[in-house]
């Protein structure tokens, strides 16, 4: 996964606490430190109805100050390049100080070429107190049964030999791990192993396209004993594209057709389509317009489940008002289905749907300094009740450059 890629994975807030993230894509050196902060207000943090909350001992209304700092390093090093953002804050709430934590990302990208053949290197780190709408209700009353600390690691590797333009050949390798912090959600911690090859080819006019044969292995190692969750193999065969049509539009799509075979006789399997596709449109100057559209199988991290086969669908616009101050909107639905999922430790959770809608504005105040403020709203549905929950949050964001050195 690219730069790019991880931008968007860590919206909402990466305009906040990865600022660096449009200015990567120039082939410039630059050394970057920002000072960042974000005082967020939300009707029900604890992402619960009222009888949740209380079980998991929190006050729905609350605010959080998160407050850090931010490194951004971008060096053409000849052919090679380097590209590194990396944050380090800390989360302060004002009513659920029990959920106070550390917040840390890092990305790192590395391009090194040698003849026709370029080895891409990606590790990212992420650890932060896990999202309370992703975790699953334990069966154990008090604060103890949210506090959890999550940290999730990916390193991939990537080589592809070929011209610039035309057919190469490529290969990929990676490793992934997630895990509790909290005792009694060990249980959701899993390692991943990914391989990948395949072929690509690249025409100015055609646009980009790849066919990959790939193969994940997930596994929870404090599953081992527990029939039809300790973990399963998806073997793929997938093709993507990209083209850019015009000046205006570019779209991006892939399909793949999936084999997901979990361990054991206890079933929960899927064969299927997954696929991936986005529109970006940017009909004039001051207004960029984007489409998303996603079905992917993911690991369960936060609940007792073999895995979530995720569906996804997000509307975004942004129309700058002046060269500093622009203003964004956007619309998202996430659909989550959870194969063989269990309740001994936990309330069931067999599916959810998530839907958020949120608008703000961008200021560029001056050559240091940027300010976001945004609203929004979020409202799930689960089965049974006790899971669903509704939240209205304000939010005030600002970053500080220090300087380039």
């Amino acid at each position: 996964m690219r730069h790019q890629s991880v931008c968007i994975l860590l919206s909402p807030l990466a305009w906040t606490f990865v600022p660096s993230c449009a200015s990567a894509q120039e082939a410039t050196q630059v050394t970057t430190v920002s000072l960042t902060s974000a005082l967020r207000a939300e009707s029900n943090v604890a992402k619960a109805n009222p009888d949740r909350a209380l079980q998991r001992g929190l006050q729905q209304a609350d605010q959080r100050l998160t407050v850090g700092a931010e490194l951004s390093l971008i060096r053409p090093l000849g052919r090679n390049s380097l590209e590194l953002t990396a944050f380090a804050g800390y989360d302060f709430y004002n009513r659920n100080a029990r959920l106070n934590r550390e917040r840390i990302a890092l990305d790192a990208d590395a391009g090194l070429y040698f003849g026709n053949c370029q080895l891409q290197l990606n590790p990212r780190f992420e650890r932060r107190q896990s999202d309370l709408a992703q975790l699953a209700v334990l069966n154990v009353p008090g604060i103890d049964s949210v506090r959890n600390t999550q940290t999730v690691q990916n390193y991939e590797s990537s080589l592809q030999c070929g011209r610039a333009n035309g057919l190469k050949i490529l290969g990929s390798a990676g490793y992934t791990q997630g895990n509790n912090s909290n005792s009694l959600r060990r249980f959701a911690n899993y390692r991943g192993h990914q391989l990948q090859a395949g072929v690509s080819y690249q025409n100015p006019v055609l646009g980009e396209f790849t066919a990959t044969l790939g193969r994940d292995r997930i596994t929870y190692p404090e599953r081992s004993g527990t029939i039809g969750l300790s973990g399963y193999r998806i073997d793929q065969l997938k093709i993507t594209g990209r083209r850019e049509i015009g000046a205006i539009l570019t779209a991006n799509a892939s399909l793949a057709y999936s084999n997901l075979d979990p361990d054991g006789p206890a079933g929960g399997g899927f064969k299927g389509l997954t696929w991936t596709a986005g529109l970006s449109a940017v009909p004039s100057t001051d207004l960029r317009v984007t489409l998303d559209f996603a079905r992917s199988l993911n690991p369960s991290l936060g609940g007792e489940a073999l895995y979530s086969r995720d569906t996804s669908y997000a509307l975004a616009a942004e129309y700058a008002l002046t060269p500093r101050t622009s203003v964004f909107s956007g619309v998202t639905r996430n659909d989550r289905r959870f194969a063989n999922a269990r309740s001994t430790q936990t309330v069931l959770l067999t599916n959810d749907r998530l839907d958020q809608l949120n608008a703000g504005l961008r200021m560029q105040v001056n050559r240091r300094l940027k300010l976001s403020l945004e609203g929004g709203h979020e409202r799930r549905n689960a089965n049974g009740t006790f899971l669903d929950y509704r939240n209205t949050y304000g939010l005030l964001t600002a970053s500080i450059t220090l300087g380039n050195f």
